[in-house]
């Protein structure tokens, strides 16, 4: 119970001193979204003309931030914490970002085509399923490559989740 106390103090410090107006006006945006669960400064931002979104990092110190997916995308998931990617969505389509934290080169490793998507955790390792004119099938997160070995109707389906890395 008490590691529980210390994270909400924790975060309740970081919420009362964030500067959400002036990050608002810094970045021209209309709206702005804490990563309440992870508590590591993140932030999205929808821009005011585009209404596109992007996620960025709060570094504590004034209105010093850090990128971690521009400002170009219709909707975006948090980065979960240890994940290596994170969804970004355009047009109704699902793709994946590399998470700046895993990653030096963080970028869009698989374009916004697909229907739907579904991370799996099987065998400590983190797998993406992915729907494609109605099946779903694996695909390798950090390359876009699909694996075409194997499809089905229905994620829950699919098995012998790829090896990635």
């Amino acid at each position: 119970m008490s590691v529980l106390v210390i994270c909400l103090m924790g975060y309740n410090g970081f919420a009362q001193n964030f500067p959400e107006r002036q990050m608002l006006r810094k970045f021209k945006a209309d709206t702005l979204a804490l990563d309440e669960i992870n508590q590591d400064g993140a932030f999205k931002l929808r821009g005011k003309r585009s209404g596109k979104w992007g996620l960025y990092q709060w570094l504590y110190r004034g209105l010093m931030t850090r990128e971690l997916i521009p400002m170009k995308y219709d909707s975006l998931d948090f980065i979960g914490f240890n994940a290596p990617f994170t969804r970004v969505y355009q047009e109704g389509k699902h793709g994946v970002y590399l998470s700046g934290w895993s990653y030096e080169d963080a970028r869009e490793s698989v374009p916004c085509i697909y229907d739907d998507s579904q991370i799996v955790r099987k065998d400590n390792q983190t797998c993406l399923a992915v729907q494609k004119n109605g099946q779903w099938l694996w695909i390798n997160w950090e390359t876009g490559q699909e694996f075409l070995g194997q499809t089905a109707s229905d994620p829950d389906h699919l098995t012998d989740c790829p090896k990635i890395n």
